[in-house]
């Protein structure tokens, strides 16, 4: 069916031989669209903060530890707090829960990428629940 004159198409035309592969489903384009974008929770880890050296000094663990923290509180208010020590599971990875939503995508802009101790830190969002405390 054709259109009425001066209406433009609802769709763009499909070219022939169809959609690219990659765009064939809303889906694919929906995918596409968030797939850049994490999805906010009060949950962060933060990983790539403490090397091996620092896991091996008591002293200087706990020092890195409490600058961490320092700049995780910067944030917003805090409900749970934890960077597992050298031979524990996830050692060097700091886990963060927020009690706000805002807090903790304030502390992601702000401290993914950033450099801390010469190390790029790099900051995710994990699922609602998956920091126990």
């Amino acid at each position: 069916p054709s259109l009425p004159p001066g209406l433009p198409p609802l769709i763009a035309p499909i070219p022939a031989g169809g959609p690219p592969p990659a765009l064939s489903s809303m889906a694919a384009l929906g995918a596409l669209a968030v797939a850049d974008r994490p999805i906010p929770t009060r949950e962060l880890r933060l990983t790539n903060l403490l090397s091996a050296a620092v896991l091996a000094d008591a002293a200087e663990y706990e020092e890195c530890v409490e600058d961490i923290k320092g700049a995780v509180e910067e944030h917003g208010a805090v409900a749970a707090f934890h960077c597992p020590k050298e031979g524990e599971p996830d050692a060097g990875t700091c886990f963060v829960r927020y009690e706000q939503i805002a807090s903790a995508v304030k502390a992601y802009e702000a401290l993914n990428g950033r450099d801390f101790d010469g190390n790029t830190v790099h900051a995710s969002f994990l699922p609602p629940g998956t920091i126990l405390g």
